[in-house]
């Protein structure tokens, strides 16, 4: 109805002997809200409107909506299992990276001591410091008194423990598990931030190793104690691997090497540089530990001691990288830019949303979860086999920016434009009782022979 066929209805009405009744009043009052509900801006209202509210424990336990323990716990390890994937990827590509870099020193060693034997003098890598590149803040860090001021910092670095640098970036990770686990005792479980902080994991490990390999940058301690790190049997293995030449028995040597190991020793690489892993390891679980304190609902107080702990375990493991010369500072800065973004990555926070959907309640017969398997259409079947009407709206994670949530379609309809429309492929997810269409509130609707 237009807008001069409404005024000439409400001067209609108006002009009624003794005024309009309240049964009129309040038709006209629904027919306004009507109108307003049904332009494009209000989808996300009429989509919320028409979703079934339960609020009674009792329907919820009769009828077995609330998710069992057992896909609970899937929820809580699939993330989980997922990093262990996405790291041991990252272990891979490391390997290659290390070997890249072992042939390329030998050969730039061999053609030093070359070189020094045809010009009768000694010449060794130690003029170009191990092959190292120069840190500014390294050698701020670490270089000591009886170091040569024009040298940068390769003798100057201080020996600090393999296991002291790797509890640099454990500790904050233990500290970040253990305020999930308190929340679970709370009966308080945030699984929208445990999904997000484990899906950044996943997504720095991932980058880490691509960008360590097609890249292969100079480690940072040197190449002397490159080659202590990785032994000699270590080395050989490392100096006889063909990836270009032989590249199916190359693959199968460094697996097994990965597998089991180096005399029983996991390999410790060298020139895995861009992006340090005890850095994001230490700033990405420092953050989604802080976060989870507010997403619970802790005091201020719990709060501010909390990020002040995990802060000081960002800045101690950075410095004690840095005292290392374990990282460039640039792979140290890069890594905690790149977990800031991703922790605000919209994106990011959709995927959290849509896998950590229906963890707490949910029907089991119109809700799967979506995973990095597959994303689930909509709805599944009764026992009948007949299409099944949710009885109450899958469980969502609060904390989390949910787009779908804003954009008036339902969460599992792939084939909805930004305008809330569907676009003609409704018959691809194989239900449709909810139909959203432009300047019409959603309704139930059976596809059984009725058209919307």
């Amino acid at each position: 109805m237009d807008e001069d066929k409404r005024q000439e209805l409400k001067t209609t009405i108006q002009s009624m002997p003794g005024g309009p009744s309240e049964e009129v009043k309040q038709l006209l009052v629904l027919a306004e809200i009507y109108r307003l509900l049904s332009t494009k801006e209000m989808n996300a209202v009429r989509r919320a409107a028409v979703y079934p509210r339960l609020l009674s424990k009792k329907y919820m336990d009769d009828k077995e909506l609330y998710t069992p323990l057992w896909k609970q716990a899937w929820y809580v390890i699939f993330p989980v299992l997922l990093f262990m994937l996405c790291f041991a990827i990252q272990s891979f590509f490391l390997h290659i990276a290390t070997a890249f870099y072992v042939r390329y020193m030998d050969r730039l060693q061999n053609s030093v001591e070359s070189l020094g034997a045809k010009v009768g003098s000694t010449v060794d890598l130690a003029a170009v410091e191990g092959g190292e590149l120069f840190d500014l803040v390294a050698r701020m860090a670490a270089t000591n008194s009886t170091s040569d001021p024009t040298e940068a910092v390769r003798d100057g670095n201080i020996k600090i423990p393999m296991i002291v640098l790797d509890l640099s970036g454990i500790i904050p990770a233990f500290l970040c598990v253990s305020c999930f686990a308190y929340s679970f005792v709370q009966k308080r479980f945030h699984i929208g931030l445990w999904y997000k902080t484990f899906l950044i994991a996943c997504c720095m490990a991932i980058m880490k190793g691509v960008l360590d390999v097609v890249t292969v940058l100079p480690d940072s301690i040197g190449w002397q104690q490159c080659k202590d790190r990785l032994g000699e049997v270590g080395l050989q293995k490392m100096l006889h691997r063909h990836f270009f030449t032989d590249f199916a028995h190359t693959m199968a040597a460094a697996i097994s090497d990965e597998i089991f190991g180096v005399e029983g020793k996991r390999i410790r690489y060298c020139a895995d540089m861009m992006i340090s892993g005890h850095t994001y390891f230490a700033c990405l679980f420092s953050l989604a530990a802080y976060k989870l304190t507010g997403a619970i609902e802790l005091t201020k107080r719990v709060q501010f001691w909390v990020g002040l702990l995990c802060a000081f375990c960002v800045f101690l493991e950075v410095a004690l990288v840095a005292a290392a010369r374990f990282h460039y500072t640039v792979d140290m800065i890069t890594s905690v830019i790149l977990v800031v973004l991703l922790w605000d990555s919209l994106y990011l926070e959709q995927v959290a949303s849509d896998w950590s959907e229906g963890y707490s309640w949910q029907d089991p017969r119109a809700f799967a979860q979506q995973t990095c398997c597959g994303r689930t259409c909509g709805p599944g079947k009764d026992s009948g086999g007949k299409l099944g009407k949710p009885r109450v709206l899958p469980s969502q994670s609060t904390h989390l920016i949910n787009m779908r949530m804003l954009s008036g379609s339902p969460s599992w309809r792939d084939d909805v434009d930004g305008n809330g429309a569907a676009s003609g492929g409704d018959e691809l997810c194989g239900q449709g009782f909810l139909q959203c269409e432009v300047c019409q509130p959603l309704i139930y609707q059976h596809r059984q022979g009725a058209q919307p």
